[in-house]
Parts: C-alpha cells; sequence; structure tokens
C-alpha cells in the first residue's frame, strides 16, 4: 500500500493524505484541519494521521510518498536531540512506523487534484453533503470520475 501525504496550499493548514493499493486504487482518505503553522508541521501530523488506519487495517507493507525533503530529512536523522521543537512528531511517526513489518519513506513531487483543496473547505465549514467520487491513479496522474448511483 502506499500512503501519499498530500501538500495542500492553504493558509489553515490541513493535514491530508490518500491511502492506495498496489494497484494504485483508492483505499481511504482525510483531510483534518490542524491548526496554525507551517507546512512541515502539517506533513508531519498528515504522516501521524495517515500511519493509524494502516496499522488499523493490517497494512503490512507501506511505501510512505512525501513532497518534503526537509521532512524525510528529520524523520531519517538518528540524532535529531530531544529538545527539537518538532522531535515529539517526529517521534510519533517512528514509532508509528515501527508497528508495521516495512515502511520505506520516498520523496515524490505530487499536486493535489483541484477537487481536494475545496473538500477540505467545505468539512472545515461544516457542509454536509454526500461526495460520490472515486480515484483512479494512471501513470503518476489523477483522474475524477464519478461512480454510479
Amino acid at each position: 500500500m502506499v500512503l501519499v501525504i498530500i501538500p495542500l496550499i492553504s493558509w489553515l493548514h490541513p493535514a491530508s493524505g490518500v491511502i492506495r493499493n498496489g494497484l494504485g486504487h483508492w483505499i481511504f482518505g482525510f483531510t483534518k484541519f490542524i491548526g496554525w503553522g507551517n507546512a512541515i508541521r502539517a506533513e508531519l501530523w498528515a504522516l501521524v494521521i495517515g500511519l493509524q488506519p494502516a496499522i488499523t487495517n493490517h497494512c503490512l507493507h507501506l511505501i510512505v510518498e512525501i513532497d518534503s525533503k526537509v521532512v524525510l530529512e528529520l524523520l531519517n536523522d538518528s540524532s535529531l536531540p530531544t529538545s527539537h521543537h518538532l522531535f515529539p512528531f517526529v517521534h510519533c511517526c517512528r514509532d508509528l512506523a515501527g508497528m508495521l513489518i516495512k515502511v520505506k519513506f520516498v520523496h515524490t513531487f505530487w499536486t493535489p487534484p483541484a477537487f481536494v483543496e475545496p473538500c477540505f473547505m467545505a468539512n472545515l465549514a461544516g457542509a454536509c453533503f454526500t461526495r460520490r467520487i472515486g480515484l483512479a491513479f494512471a501513470v503518476g496522474d489523477c483522474i475524477l470520475y464519478s461512480l454510479p448511483s
């Protein structure tokens, strides 16, 4: 399975991502308002939130795609001091990743599809409506299609 941390360009700093299976089919998606902060904090929160359903659903092997090299460096830095302001997030991510048999963190350049940010804004505003959408991924492209009624 693949966990893709979705970078949303927003001053609200949502944490968001999707989990796909080995064929690229959507399994689980999430978006959550995490408050004020910066992009690095948002990506670490998204990783914490995204790893939890992977563990709950007994995912054994996981590839985590992150577009931030800074986040990858933090995760891979074994000498990160406990006094670092992001250490609690990094430590939590490492602990959660340790609950899976195999986790690989990879850097990727990824731009979210246009519908992702409006869905987050609707969630934040409390809009209640059914979002009957599905995702199909082909050769790195994201294609939006409607599910049948």
